[in-house]
């Protein structure tokens, strides 16, 4: 039986495809800057991002792409130099999530190249809950 196996490989030979699916995982950072922050990006804000992206390729051309991503932000009179509104005594913490598809359409043949130009297009969508408590504890 075994012998009968490889015969019948051997005399259907079955075609490998390429690789077309990609998974991604990408980390990164996120910060607030707005109306609680005094600097535009300080450092001890800056909150671990994670997201994973799944990626599918046509042919050489056109590929798909969609993924989600989460992150944490923060901000918060506390550290702020100006008295009047460290009085305010605003803060707030919010998690992040966004969910996102495109499509992306390369400029040069990937396989002739080891770095090539590309555009892409999509739409994402976003969702966080912000909001803070003042020094009385009254929901802002």
């Amino acid at each position: 039986m075994r012998t009968f196996t490889c015969w019948l490989l051997l005399c259907f030979p079955f075609t490998a495809a390429a690789q077309n699916w990609f998974a991604e995982l990408s980390v990164g950072g996120a910060s607030y800057n707005g109306d609680i922050t005094q600097k535009a990006v300080a450092l001890n804000r800056v909150r671990p991002t994670v997201g994973i992206n799944i990626k599918y390729n046509t042919n050489y051309l056109l590929n798909f792409r969609g993924g989600i991503s989460y992150a944490r932000l923060t901000a918060d009179d506390r550290n702020n130099k100006d008295t009047g509104l460290q009085s305010r005594n605003l803060s707030f913490a919010t998690d992040l999530f966004e969910l996102h598809g495109a499509v992306e359409v390369n400029l040069m043949d990937p396989e002739l190249f080891y770095s090539y130009p590309y555009v892409f297009a999509g739409v994402g969508l976003f969702y966080f809950n912000p909001y803070a408590f003042d020094k009385e504890g009254t929901k802002t």
